[in-house]
C-alpha cells in the first residue's frame, strides 16, 4: 500500500496532471511554428530588397546610397532583415512564452498535490538551478545580444557610405572598432540566498502541516488496532 501510494504521488498525479493540462490549455503547435517561421523568412527574402529601401530611407546617412542596395553582402544585408525577421515572428515568441508561464503555475499548484515534485523543485529553488532562473538568464542574454547589435550594427552599416581600405589579414574584420574601447559586459543579477529561502517556506509549511495532519491520523489510528500487534 505504501508502494502504491508513493507511486501515485510521483508518477500518477504528475502524469495525470501533465494529461489534463495538455487537454485544458495545449501549446503552441511545433510544427506550425516551424511552417510561420519559414513563410516569414520565405516572404523577407522575397521582399529584402523593399525591406532594405525602407530602412534606407529612415536613415539621413544612408539615404543617397539606395543604388548600392543590390550589391550589399549577405551579412550586411542580415542587419537589416534580422530585426525585421524578428518583428514579424515576435506573436509567436510571445505565444509560446504565455503558454510556458501558465505551465509553470500548474507546475507550482501541482507541488502542493505531489510532494516529491514540491520537494525537488524547493531544492532546485534553494540551490538557484529552477527554472525561473533559466527564464531570467535567458532575458539577460536576449539584453546582451541587442547591446552588442547597438554596437556593431552601425559599424558594418558605416561601411556602406565609407568602406574602410583592405586592411592586413590579421585586422580584417574589425569593422574599425577601437580595441581602446570595452564592450558591455554580460551581467545577470541572481536572486539573494534570502529571497530564495523566502520562495520555498510556503512549500516548506504545507509539508509541515501535511506531516502533521498524517502524523495526527496515524496516532489516532493506532489506538484503536489490537494491542497483540
Amino acid at each position: 500500500m505504501q508502494g502504491g501510494l508513493w507511486m501515485l504521488l510521483v508518477l500518477g498525479i504528475p502524469i495525470a496532471g501533465t494529461l489534463l493540462s495538455g487537454l485544458v490549455d495545449p501549446g503552441p503547435s511545433t510544427i506550425a511554428a516551424i511552417d510561420a517561421e519559414r513563410r516569414v523568412k520565405d516572404a523577407l527574402q522575397a521582399d529584402r530588397d523593399k525591406i532594405v529601401a525602407k530602412a534606407f530611407s529612415a536613415r539621413a546617412d544612408l539615404r543617397g546610397a539606395k543604388d548600392k542596395i543590390a550589391t550589399l553582402d549577405h551579412a550586411t544585408r542580415l542587419t537589416f532583415l534580422t530585426p525585421e525577421t524578428e518583428r514579424r515572428l515576435a506573436p509567436l515568441r510571445v505565444g509560446a512564452q504565455a503558454h510556458l508561464e501558465r505551465q509553470d503555475q500548474v507546475s507550482d499548484m501541482a507541488a502542493y498535490a505531489s510532494p516529491p515534485l514540491g520537494l525537488d523543485a524547493a531544492l532546485a529553488t534553494l540551490a538557484g538551478t529552477d527554472p525561473d532562473r533559466h527564464r531570467r538568464f535567458e532575458s539577460h542574454a536576449r539584453g546582451y545580444q541587442l547591446q552588442l547589435r547597438d554596437r556593431f550594427y552601425p559599424l558594418v552599416q558605416h561601411q556602406i557610405i565609407s568602406p574602410s581600405p583592405l586592411a592586413e589579414p590579421a585586422r580584417r574584420g574589425r569593422l574599425n572598432h577601437d580595441p581602446t574601447v570595452s564592450l558591455p559586459r554580460f551581467q545577470m543579477r541572481e536572486v539573494p540566498a534570502a529571497e530564495r529561502i523566502g520562495a520555498v517556506l510556503p512549500t516548506t509549511a504545507w509539508f509541515l502541516v501535511l506531516g502533521a495532519a498524517l502524523a495526527t491520523l496515524g496516532v489516532r489510528f493506532a489506538g484503536s488496532w489490537p494491542r497483540d500487534l
